[in-house]
């Protein structure tokens, strides 16, 4: 199994310092200086400095450690600035060659051991030197606009000192999808769709005072622990700590250009999912979560994730953490004596990478449909269905492909100034006589068939009534099943995960601890936490409804009406999927087509090989074919829809009784019944399912929906009915 942790980085990326993601003022009025969120400002050449250092940069390679002197920062800049002309500095242009960037690069230098560590500690309010702080419980789960505050401490055990490059502390997000490559392995693909930067907490050739943390000079101790504030000169003094601060504060939606295609419903915060695979690897083969706590976590590794049972499938995953990576020459290995790997001829090296996980939990509770719509302008809200939105989409793929062909066709007659073949082809497709008679042949995605209204979806079937043992003759029942389009149910999770600002649900403090240690050291804890009679307990849920429309037509003689209806009910998760970004929106209609499974999605993904094909081919002809196209293809080529049955979380059974609700409808000569039941969750299977129900959440890479089927079975009929219906999860 291969990692690749930059696909497309650039296209997939939400980059953004702190003063990008304060998109809500801080409106709690008990806040007081140390938990003010300071923006910075960089100046140009602290920007150039922090994130636009190139791989070639060789600005500082003849710099002694303990000769050099932290500048003013305007002789700095003057020196920048008259130096502007020379050619001594190998200096890619960034902005025209990002993949020149060295952050984009950290992931593919080579790691050398220097003998430095790194610690990350997550607290509960930002830190201040001279107070010591609280440390935030692992078992927290961040919202939006919830600020993630703490430190990180280094120490280096060399006898010389370290001098580095780069120091970055960032919060990131990254979802991770598994393809399967033509040899049938498995390898993960890597996007970030979150990165944020503290420049504080972040080395740039300054320095600036921040008053949430009490911080007025470089190297000064603080008496809590004697750690030393910041670095001087990229150096890291040998045997001692440095501490940097750090705050974040988590934006409610994600910038416009994380999604290529600007689809409003993919630009949401998304919550964590499943385990990242980078911890997978390293923990042992059993992952089962503890049925009475809901979660598990893994003692030999402190910083990594909490598993929960979410649904998601092996290799997928959404992860959050705080990222610390100390980047420095590879000529500086030697002097601190490290062991340099074999066949290194690179400039930069990784000293260290430090990763300390968080979760995070997307709901939108609390905010007001103004806000909702202000961080949604400028993306595309979609009023097409998805089945009309793909025939679109296919329409153009296959327009886009005739003129390409066509472009071929030109430059192998010779045709090779693009004005010309631009020309040439739009004569071609205003003239009417000239137009390809007959487009290839697209996907049919039953369009007519209509699932759902302005408020309800819909769902139709019929089911004859054999004739009984007494003579009377049977009949047919057609049925007409609805359920408002905004029918939900609450979010499950264990009780002991709680929010940003929620109390402990518990107050035993020992739930905190990793399960091995809980069950050795506090067995006594450990069953009160599980005896707990607000452990259990689901979330308080609404009562949905299911509507049933009956119409009996009774065959000729003696017959006698259905008496009663039986309800029961099966909840699935929905997992869908791709390689790339796909191009659409997913809409519940699509999802409660019956011949998905069977044949719309393979249908779909057989068209959209074929056009890949014909982009290779294409491409083998030198013709140039966009990214862009190339990757919705691939998209929708490799889309995949899985449905998961949620263990022991499905509404109660219900019989209903029929005998007094037929009515005779004289104009249509036939007996109607209408009926509304109520469908509450099942609260005994409900409390033994150790099922993380996360709520509904759509982006481009991986989705979560939710169906649940309802199959109908009526006395004296030997057919049951299977009607699905989306229901959503708040």
């Amino acid at each position: 199994m291969t990692i690749n942790d930059n696909a497309d980085y650039p296209l997939y990326a939400n980059k953004s310092t702190q003063a990008d993601v304060k998109l809500m003022p801080d409106t709690d009025s008990t806040d007081d200086v140390s938990s003010v969120l300071e923006e910075i400002l960089p100046s140009f050449h602290m920007h150039n400095d922090v994130f636009y250092k190139t791989i070639l940069d060789n600005s500082n390679e003849n710099e002694e450690d303990d000769d050099a002197n932290l500048p003013e920062y305007t002789s700095d800049v003057e020196t920048m600035i008259e130096g502007n002309d020379s050619n001594d500095r190998e200096i890619g242009d960034p902005i025209n060659n990002p993949s020149l960037i060295l952050l984009n690069n950290v992931d593919k230098l080579p790691r050398v051991n220097v003998n430095v560590s790194i610690k990350v500690v997550l607290t509960k309010k930002q830190p201040r030197i001279g107070e010591l702080p609280e440390k935030e419980s692992p078992l927290v789960e961040y919202g939006p606009g919830d600020k993630v505050t703490g430190y990180v401490l280094v120490k280096s055990n060399n006898k010389e000192p370290v001098r580095f490059e780069s120091f970055h502390v960032s919060l990131e997000g990254v979802v991770k999808v598994p393809k399967i490559q033509a040899d049938s392995t498995k390898k993960i693909l890597s996007y970030p769709f979150l990165i944020m930067h503290d420049l504080n907490a972040s080395y740039h050739e300054g320095h600036i005072p921040m008053t949430a943390y009490g911080e007025d000079r470089v190297l000064q101790a603080d008496p809590t622990d004697n750690s030393l504030i910041g670095f001087k000169n990229r150096t890291i003094v040998p045997n001692l700590t440095h501490k940097k601060f750090f705050t974040f504060r988590l934006p409610y939606n994600l910038l416009d250009t994380t999604c290529p295609d600007n689809i409003s419903e993919h630009l949401n915060l998304l919550p964590s999912y499943g385990l990242d695979e980078e911890i997978s690897r390293l923990i042992e083969v059993n992952r089962n979560v503890d049925p009475a706590l809901k979660y598990r976590r893994f003692e030999n590794l402190p910083d990594s994730p909490i598993l929960v049972n979410d649904l998601a499938p092996n290799g997928q995953s959404i992860s959050y953490f705080i990222k610390v990576q100390i980047v420095g020459r590879t000529s500086i290995v030697k002097k601190v004596k490290a062991q340099i790997p074999k066949d290194v001829s690179s400039r930069y090296s990784i000293f260290n990478v430090k990763k300390c996980y968080l979760r995070v939990k997307a709901s939108r509770e609390g905010l007001t449909n103004n806000l909702i719509n202000a961080m949604s302008d400028g993306a595309i809200i979609n009023s097409y269905r998805t089945c009309e939105q793909i025939a679109y989409f296919e329409e153009y793929v296959i327009k886009s492909l005739q003129r390409l062909k066509t472009r071929a066709q030109l430059i192998t007659a010779g045709i090779k100034d693009k004005v010309k073949q631009d020309e040439y082809i739009a004569s071609l497709e205003s003239d009417e006589t000239k137009k390809a008679k007959h487009l290839n042949k697209t996907t049919n995605l039953n369009q007519n068939i209509i699932r759902c209204n302005n408020h309800y979806y819909l769902n139709h079937d019929k089911v004859e009534i054999s004739k009984d043992i007494f003579g009377r003759s049977g009949g047919s029942i057609y049925i007409k099943a609805s359920m408002p389009s905004d029918s939900h149910i609450n979010s499950i999770k264990s009780h002991l995960l709680h929010g940003k600002s929620e109390n402990r649900p518990i107050m035993n403090r020992n739930y905190s601890l990793p399960l091995s240690h809980t069950t050795s050291n506090s067995t006594l804890a450990l069953s009160s936490v599980r005896s707990s009679p607000n452990f259990n307990e689901s979330a308080d849920q609404d009562v949905q409804f299911i509507e049933l429309d009956l119409q009996y037509r009774g065959k000729l003689g003696r017959f006698e009406l259905p008496s009663s209806i039986n309800i029961n009910s099966v909840i699935k998760a929905v997992n869908v999927s791709s390689v790339n970004c796909i191009p659409f929106n997913i809409d519940g209609e699509f999802l409660m087509d019956d011949q998905l499974h069977a044949h719309v999605l393979p249908s779909l993904r057989a068209n959209f090989k074929t056009y890949g094909d014909e982009v290779d081919m294409l491409r083998d002809r030198k013709v140039l074919v966009g990214k862009e196209l190339r990757n919705s293809i691939e998209a929708i080529k490799n889309l995949t829809i899985v449905e998961t049955p949620v263990s022991k979380v499905e509404f109660s059974p219900e019989v209903v009784d029929l005998t007094k609700e037929w009515r005779y409808e004289e104009e249509t000569k036939c007996y109607k019944a209408s009926i509304r039941v109520p469908l509450e969750l099942n609260s005994k299977l409900l409390r033994r399912s150790s099922v993380h129900l996360l709520p509904t959440f759509e982006s481009c890479l991986v989705s979560q929906f939710y169906l649940v089927y309802f199959t109908l079975s009526i006395k004296k009929s030997k057919k049951y009915i299977t009607f699905k219906f989306p229901i959503k999860v708040v």
